[in-house]
């Protein structure tokens, strides 16, 4: 379960804002037992190497980051760059006989993960693309298996084989999560919805004036979900001098740097605190006796006996989120009742939600990318002009 509580704001009435043209994120539904059928073959490598870019390893990366346990005896690697040093890295760690390269791409003419393809030539691969392109044409001359990529953007699109295919393969629970994520897609169509309430408290912030968000997450194993949260709002919602800019950070550790530029630094920066109430093991402080009376701060050590480190984690966002309030910057709570395949599902479907409630209220288009285009096609004629 998800809970939301805001700090130095008033919410109004959040409606649910209309939007007139096609939703495929929410139009989606995952046969997960033609997942399991299609990527049963290839399940009994011990590596994958899974080459793409944005949305084409975000959702996975999400599930992969929160979920992985010490009893999975695989392992996961996202290429995400044409690097050298780090092909070759990937490389000597990943023994061809053991090891399964899947590559992602809706379009299929992605040009650098196509280099990256090209570096593992003599490993085994699966292709998700959609049937036509560059990446279909040439699996098909290649004789690669082909996995069809949903009509739907990279971004929104971990609730298929692009997120689920190789979650399975990692030995992740991809029904339970997608029995969170159907929980979540009713909820968070309803009006009044904790999804809408919180994009309309980014879209109010930004008519503030308030253009940056900090937002660390106070979870080792939602560090995965930064780099979702972050594609989503910057590719979905920041359109036409319109958006904002996500600083998403891991935290305690931000406090040790970020702390600064939140509070000391321009006054355009509001917060969106992200924590886990429950951890799924306990541990507790067992201070010597002999070093009970060594001062700390203003004072002992001896306070630190005995104590909870889940309890100290959440002392360490509340002694950041109460600083925000004195500071009088409005800032969001997210919290997870616990990192759980159900509660990962919920909180995927959630930000999707989030940013697609965030691009309508600024009524700009959630689902395309003009910009990241742009970039794509100056990158290629670099390449035409410089002849080998």
């Amino acid at each position: 379960m998800i809970n939301l509580k805001f700090y130095n704001y008033n919410l109004s009435e959040a409606k649910t804002p209309e939007f007139k043209g096609e939703t495929p994120f929410i139009n989606l539904s995952p046969n997960i037992k033609e997942i399991i059928k299609d990527f049963s073959p290839y399940k009994n490598y011990k590596n994958y190497i899974i080459i793409g870019n944005g949305g084409s390893n975000t959702s996975f990366d999400s599930f992969w980051t929160a979920l992985r346990s010490a009893s999975i005896n695989k392992s996961a690697t996202i290429v995400t760059s044409m690097e050298p040093d780090y092909l070759y890295q990937v490389k000597s760690k990943n023994p061809i006989k053991d090891t399964l390269v899947i590559m992602i791409s809706k379009s299929g003419d992605n040009v650098g993960a196509l280099e990256s393809l090209f570096f593992f030539n003599e490993y085994k691969k699966v292709i998700i693309t959609s049937k036509k392109g560059t990446l279909f044409e040439l699996s098909n001359k290649m004789g690669w298996s082909v996995i069809e990529h949903p009509q739907v953007g990279g971004r929104f699109s971990g609730r298929s084989a692009v997120g689920y295919g190789p979650a399975f393969l990692l030995d992740l629970d991809i029904a339970e999560i997608e029995e969170g994520a159907k929980n979540a897609l009713q909820n968070y169509q309803k009006d009044n919805n904790d999804a809408i309430k919180l994009a309309k408290f980014l879209y109010d912030q930004e008519v503030n004036g308030n253009v940056d968000i900090f937002m660390p997450i106070y979870s080792h194993f939602l560090e995965g979900f930064s780099h979702l949260i972050t594609q989503l709002i910057h590719e979905s919602v920041a359109k036409n001098g319109k958006g904002q800019t996500i600083l998403a950070v891991t935290a305690p550790e931000s406090q040790h740097h970020s702390n600064q530029r939140f509070f000391g630094g321009p006054k355009n920066m509001i917060g969106v605190f992200m924590t886990v109430r429950d951890s799924h093991q306990s541990a507790k402080i067992n201070l010597p006796k002999n070093c009970q009376d060594v001062a700390l701060r203003d004072g002992k050590l001896d306070i630190l006996d005995g104590r909870d480190l889940n309890e100290s984690l959440k002392f360490e966002a509340q002694g950041t989120m109460k600083n925000a309030e004195e500071e009088k910057i409005p800032l969001a709570h997210i919290e997870l009742d616990k990192i759980t395949p159900f509660s990962v599902g919920e909180l995927l479907v959630f930000w999707q939600f989030v940013t697609f409630y965030s691009a309508v209220l600024r009524d700009v288009n959630p689902f395309d990318q003009p910009q990241v285009e742009r970039s794509k096609n100056i990158s290629f004629t670099l390449r035409k002009e410089v002849k080998l």
